[in-house]
């Protein structure tokens, strides 16, 4: 049987305290026939000495050093530079099962017609390991589900409602990017749902392979850092621009622009009820009432669609919403 060769690649920012153990899970490989492309972007930390050490250990490893350009940059270089049939990315933080890339390739040479085959993710607490987490959104949605968009839109309609899988997930054909393009650099938050998205609206099959194919996820202090008013904004540029992409298509109708809002909704309301700072609830009730306001969104609507996470949460946040609209 052929085996494909597949690149790994991995996009490092001062994570040296954590490659070393990333690139040991991708010399435990089960499957030989892999490239591991090393993306050393403008680190200041070891990372440079650590990522050489297994250029020695293994001639399957590449290193390229280059000016910091965020990750979606550091990613590009990898696929531009990469000589794979099939793309693995991998945060160098993360780690790969053994079997990882192994199943994945044999459930692409079963189904000769997928695109993207998606594994499955557990996450982990840095320095904790042996207590998993379990990537639910993913694993109960998109589970054993091939899907082309022009048909029926299924997998547009779950990537649209939530963010479904980690960009380490899935093994990628690489001639796919070559349709849909490389990351978006402009984003810098959501740049693989922005990808995935466009998976999904150029007819891209998805195919879940869950059993021993696995990305442990790790959290961490660097990991959980966030701004919500930069990720707001990278969210809402990422999904006018794929409004924009299926109002081009054609696709837009009500259960799509249904996902849409579902999507906006969540991701406010979690950040809501998650966050401790002040100043950035205001600034989430604020933005909710203009964008509920603004689109003419009912408000019984509004309320039928509130994520069971955060239910409990929701007397508090419905008291607060309402002195926006008074």
């Amino acid at each position: 049987m052929f085996n494909p060769l597949v690149s790994i690649i991995v996009p490092c920012y001062n994570q040296a305290n954590f490659l070393g153990e990333t690139l040991e899970s991708v010399l435990n490989q089960e499957y030989f026939y892999w490239e591991c492309i090393i993306v050393n972007d403008g680190s200041t930390d070891d990372t440079e000495n650590v990522a050489k050490s297994f250029l020695e250990k293994d001639k399957r490893f590449k290193y390229i050093k280059k000016e910091n350009g965020g990750l979606s940059s550091a990613r590009n270089i990898g696929i531009i530079n990469c000589t794979g049939q099939y793309i693995q990315f991998l945060d160098s933080d993360d780690l790969l099962s053994s079997m990882k890339i192994k199943t994945q390739i044999e459930t692409f040479q079963k189904d000769i017609h997928g695109d993207i085959v998606i594994g499955k993710s557990l996450y982990f607490e840095d320095g904790v390991w042996g207590t998993f987490y379990c990537d639910i959104s993913m694993n109960s949605r998109v589970k054993n589900r091939n899907s082309d968009i022009r048909k029926n839109g299924r997998m547009l309609k779950e990537l649209l409602s939530h963010n479904q899988f980690s960009v380490s997930a899935p093994i990628i054909k690489r001639e796919i990017f070559d349709v849909i393009g490389v990351f978006d650099e402009t984003l810098k938050s959501y740049e693989d749902w922005d990808l995935w998205l466009r998976c999904a609206l150029n007819g891209c099959r998805f195919k879940m392979c869950c059993k021993e194919s696995i990305t442990y996820i790790r959290i961490h202090k660097k990991s959980m850092s966030w701004n919500f008013e930069r990720m707001n904004s990278a969210y809402h540029q990422m999904m006018e621009k794929i409004l924009n992409k299926i109002d081009s298509q054609n696709h837009t109708n009500s259960k799509v622009l249904k996902y849409l809002a579902s999507c906006k909704r969540k991701m406010i309301m979690f950040q809501f009820v998650e966050h401790s700072k002040q100043e950035d609830k205001d600034y989430v009730l604020k933005f909710m009432a203009n964008w509920i306001e603004s689109n003419n969104i009912p408000y019984w609507i509004f309320r039928s669609h509130f994520s069971v996470l955060v239910f409990k949460y929701f007397y508090m946040f419905e008291n607060s919403i309402r002195r926006f609209f008074l």
